[in-house]
């Protein structure tokens, strides 16, 4: 892991491992070299007693027999200590060569309590040499009479050498323990810190949005269980940010496909976000990013600040210059500690209801006239003959105009319920394969006394072969026979209707042309629409009550087809249909 747990890991090993082999080695080297000098005073001390004893046995007059000490000597030599007998004489002469003061007052000492029968056993240094040794010095004495000193040497070269042995080998083996340590350490540094790097790698790939991994250890510790823990909160997160996505991607979708406009804003009234129907509606209109600096209505404004300074729902209705209008619904944002940072408003289109709205007022209006124009007809015509108003010679005529009233009007309420019916999808069409060249030609026998009333020329463009549809026979014969009907009303005396039938892509077309007046281009869009007549006060005298176009739009619509007009004014008109083909 670069310079850090690792390198700090193996080096605190390194540190611990060679200060314990450090002080281990001094320790032992100490106490190895005490331990061989403290023996060494022991023998030396035990040799310096028992030759004492000795020499005591053999002193003659002062002095030893030279046998005697050569056998001392040869005794001592075995155990590396070198022996001098020094008689008294010897101690009180001074030596005969100069000596140094330091050392002159050091004899002068040492003969001083040797005089007075006490040992001396200190560690000395050959002048000249260099050379370390180990001295003791016995005074000799007989019943208080002073006799002489036994001096021995043991030197202390090869207790060096064996203590700096001792040494080498020691650093030696923490040498080697070294080494050792330095594998081990390496080895357990780095299976601490390989988890802990496969560990990071985890979770980089976590934060860079991977959470499909899966750390493997095969060790069993605290960091395997660390791993573990991991792996599982890499799984609940990965798990958890699917749910989150989808539900983001549910909300973006419902705010997507919803017909009403959804925006979010911040209390300064900058739009935070808008779904695509708000955009789409009112793009043009926020220029600013602010809904309290664009240009909407200021009813559209004062929901958004009702909700934004005091937190509440509110509600609001306005108009646009263009017609549209809507409902505005704004609700506040709050956060967890029900802080508001903003409102969420929610635009409904209701143009369309308005517009609907309309019509079932004028639908109830018109079919209100409708029916009160024949009741009140038939009405006033009963009313006279009650009273005797009318003679017997007219009765027969005002009978006649009403029986054409009662007829009218029960061709309204037929016409109302069947389009009423139509459009609750109700119909169940009873649908078979026809032929539509065969419908056309029925439709134009059962016209032909109008057509022959009128002088007009029927003529038929029928494609050879036409494909044959799967419809309900008598509800398309309905559609032609409407059609057929208004260009026959609205042809000139003796002009020319044209029947088309032609075969497209997967549907067939039929189109009726007549040579009339035509339709104003602004009334196009409302031919198709209940009780709507271009010519009202002609329709009216002839019977028209608007509903024959509409009532074919809707049996076209449930074939799955489609109608339409093409006109032009002073030029006739041409209406068509569509139906599948089978």
């Amino acid at each position: 892991m670069k310079s850090s747990l690792f390198r700090k890991l193996l080096l605190s090993y390194l540190i611990v491992v060679l200060a314990s082999v450090g002080v281990l080695s001094l320790v032992t080297v100490f106490l190895f070299r005490n331990y061989y000098l403290n023996l060494k005073e022991k023998e030396i001390l035990q040799e310096g007693e028992n030759l004492s004893k000795i020499i005591l046995s053999y002193l003659q007059n002062g002095r030893l027999p030279a046998n005697i000490r050569r056998i001392l000597e040869t005794r001592a030599l075995s155990r590396d200590i070198r022996v001098l007998f020094l008689s008294e004489e010897d101690l009180s002469n001074p030596p005969p060569f100069p000596i140094p003061q330091r050392q002159r007052r050091f004899l002068e000492e040492a003969r001083r309590r040797l005089m007075e029968g006490q040992r001396i056993f200190e560690k000395a240094t050959i002048p000249f040499s260099g050379q370390n040794f180990l001295l003791a010095v016995f005074p000799l004495k007989e019943e208080e009479r002073f006799l002489g000193a036994l001096a021995l040497f043991s030197p202390l070269a090869d207790t060096t050498a064996t203590v700096n042995t001792v040494l080498r080998l020691t650093l030696l083996s923490g040498l080697f323990a070294v080494g050792l340590s330095f594998l081990l350490a390496f080895r357990f540094s780095r299976s601490i810190t390989r988890p802990l790097q496969m560990i990071r790698e985890k979770a980089r790939s976590m934060a860079s949005g991977n959470f499909d991994t899966v750390i493997e250890l095969e060790q069993e510790d605290e960091i395997a269980e660390l791993a573990q823990d991991v792996n599982f909160l890499s799984h609940t997160l990965g798990e958890t940010l699917k749910t989150l996505e989808r539900e983001k991607a549910q909300i973006e979708n419902i705010l997507k496909n919803m017909q009403e406009g959804v925006v979010a804003v911040d209390r300064s009234g900058r739009v935070l976000l808008a779904n695509p129907a708000f955009l789409e509606s009112w793009k043009n209109l926020l220029k600013t990013n602010n809904i309290l600096e664009s240009p909407l209505p200021e009813k559209a404004k004062e929901p958004f600040l009702r909700a934004i300074e005091e937190g509440e729902e509110s509600s609001g209705e306005f108009s646009l210059p263009d017609g549209r209008h809507f409902i505005l619904l704004v609700s506040p944002l709050k956060g967890e500690k029900n802080e508001l940072y903003g409102a969420v408003g929610v635009f409904q289109d209701v143009s369309e209801l308005k517009k609907i709205e309309k019509v079932r007022r004028e639908f109830l209006a018109n079919v209100s006239h409708e029916l009160r124009t024949p009741l009140t007809s038939i009405r006033g015509f009963l009313e006279a003959m009650i009273d005797g108003v009318i003679d017997e010679q007219e009765r027969e005529k005002y009978l006649q105009i009403m029986h054409q009233e009662t007829l009218r009007l029960g061709r309204l309420v037929s016409d109302v319920l069947e389009l009423a019916r139509l459009e609750s999808g109700k119909v169940e069409l009873e649908r078979k394969e026809a032929d539509l060249a065969s419908l056309i030609a029925r439709s134009i026998l059962k016209l032909t006394p109008q057509i022959e009333e009128k002088e007009l020329k029927i003529k038929t463009e029928i494609t050879p072969d036409l494909p044959r549809v799967l419809v309900d026979e008598d509800r398309i014969e309905q559609i032609i026979l409407n059609l057929l009907g208004n260009a026959i009303f609205f042809s000139p005396q003796g002009g020319t209707i044209t029947i088309t039938a032609t075969s497209r892509e997967d549907s067939v077309e039929v189109s009726i042309e007549d040579q009339g007046p035509g339709i104003p281009e602004e009334e196009i869009p409302y031919i198709f629409e209940r009780f709507y007549r271009v010519e009202k006060s002609r329709a009216k005298k002839h019977g028209g009550l608007g509903l024959g176009l509409a009532i074919a739009k809707q049996i076209v619509e449930l074939h799955g087809g489609e109608i339409g007009v093409e006109s032009k004014v002073g030029r006739g008109s041409r209406f068509y249909f569509r139906l599948p083909g089978v």
